[in-house]
């Protein structure tokens, strides 16, 4: 491939559509406040408005109502991370490859970015102001556990005023064939296909959205203590964009060179409608 052929809108545009499909956190985060991220270092002002009062009317009332100045409390999403591929392709190499060889390259790149903001979504588990479980030693969750277990996240959600509607729970791979096993979650309505390519298990029949996940935190052994977040629509904020996709043919190689950046931030918007559930996986006994 040399340079000249080399389209750099289209590399661009399939890794961040990759991203879009295949981030599993992202699926949960709002990402409506990403559409003008420039560089690193940008920050999004993300604002609130803090409660109205209300008071008591009284009919035929000469006295003037009572007025209040709305206050915005601003948040600011900061977009201060930034990772990068770069990789270089032999001619000789190239040329001796079976299949799409820079195809598959550009796939790769793309895994390794979401795998990367991926993991920084699912660390943010210690900002849940609501918990279930110690932080060492999690819930044993054997598949009679888990109908509690979800309904104790359901509790914590309704306490905190969550919305009914976008509630939805992030678990590891072996947390998911448990919540099948006791039928409290089936596939979704799409089937196979968009558990693949987004983490969708289907909905619990506690109403939250069941995405699976092999970047929830983890202790050890592998199982142990792992850090099950669940939120609503609002709980997490995203920002990401791919800010350039460059290829190089150097002057005394016979090769190409392709890199390409991305810039990102996330943030936890409402951590008193975070829930973080500790579980502990349990073998099933026949």
């Amino acid at each position: 491939m040399s340079v000249k052929n080399f389209i750099p809108e289209i590399w661009s545009s399939n890794i961040l559509r990759g991203l879009l499909d295949e981030l599993v956190y992202a699926q949960v985060a709002n990402r409506s406040y990403e559409g003008e991220i420039t560089a690193v270092g940008d920050v999004v002002h993300i604002n609130e408005i803090g409660p109205i009062t209300i008071r008591d009317y009284t009919d035929n009332s000469t006295s003037d109502l009572t007025w209040e100045y709305l206050e915005a409390a601003a948040k600011e999403l900061r977009v201060d991370k930034a990772k990068y591929f770069a990789f270089a392709v032999d001619d000789v190499d190239k040329r001796q490859a079976k299949g799409a060889f820079m195809e598959d390259a550009q796939t790769r790149a793309m895994w390794g970015l979401r795998d990367a903001i991926d993991a920084a979504l699912a660390a943010l588990h210690g900002e849940a102001l609501k918990t279930i479980g110690a932080t060492s030693a999690g819930e044993d969750t054997p598949t009679s556990a888990v109908l509690y277990q979800l309904t104790a996240v359901q509790h914590m959600l309704d306490e905190t005023n969550t919305p009914a509607n976008g509630r939805w729970i992030v678990v590891p791979p072996w947390y998911a064939w448990k919540a099948r096993m006791a039928r409290i979650v089936n596939l979704g309505g799409d089937g196979n296909d968009k558990y693949i390519t987004t983490g969708y298990m289907g909905k619990t029949i506690m109403g939250l959205d069941m995405y699976v996940s092999n970047n929830v935190v983890n202790g050890t052994p592998a199982g142990d203590n792992a850090k099950i977040m669940a939120g609503g629509p609002d709980t997490l904020a995203l920002a990401v964009q791919m800010m350039n996709v460059e290829a190089v043919r150097p002057s005394k190689a016979f090769h190409d060179l392709v890199k390409g950046l991305a810039v990102y931030g996330y943030k936890v918007i409402r951590p008193k409608n975070l829930v973080c559930l500790t579980a502990d996986y349990v073998a099933e006994t026949t």
